[in-house]
């Protein structure tokens, strides 16, 4: 496929390349004032399937412009959605996401570098039993990350 990191993202609605971060929107759920149900979607006006059906899921309750979300300053945001910090009235005494795996898995999308082409290659890899020996981060190493691609995607990286 060869995403260009930080720049292109697999639509979680349509699959489709979001070509660049303008045209991407972020969305999560909420209940309670705790965060589910992370997804990376077309902007509506970038939608493939145009403004009228758009990629937006109707059930998500809060969201913000994936451009908000890239970088030191994109952390910053991501961050805050777990814990706002110690020098801001928390009124819940948990945090504010109640899906972590979800939440770190969008981070993982969204801040490190060929994450989002990988992951679309870690069920054949694990069936494979390639990198059975990885870590919990060495395998999200960018460098490892290429080389899976390399191997799943028919392009060797250098």
């Amino acid at each position: 496929m060869g995403l260009t990191p930080p720049q292109q993202w697999i639509c979680d609605s349509c699959q489709q390349v979001i070509e660049s971060p303008k045209e991407g929107w972020v969305q999560w759920r909420t209940d309670n004032l705790r965060s589910f149900g992370f997804s990376i979607v077309h902007h509506r006006a970038y939608s493939p399937r145009g403004p009228a059906g758009s990629c937006y899921d109707p059930e998500a309750s809060s969201d913000m412009h994936l451009e908000e979300f890239l970088g030191v300053d994109g952390l910053i945001a991501l961050l805050s959605l777990v814990d706002p910090g110690e020098h801001f009235v928390q009124t819940l005494a948990q945090p504010y996401v109640s899906d972590f795996r979800g939440w770190t898995e969008i981070v993982k999308r969204l801040q490190i570098p060929y994450y989002e082409e990988a992951r679309q290659y870690f069920g054949q890899m694990e069936a494979e039993g390639y990198m059975s020996d990885a870590n919990e981060v060495s395998l999200y190493l960018p460098e490892t990350l290429q080389d899976i691609i390399g191997r799943y995607s028919g392009e060797r990286s250098g």
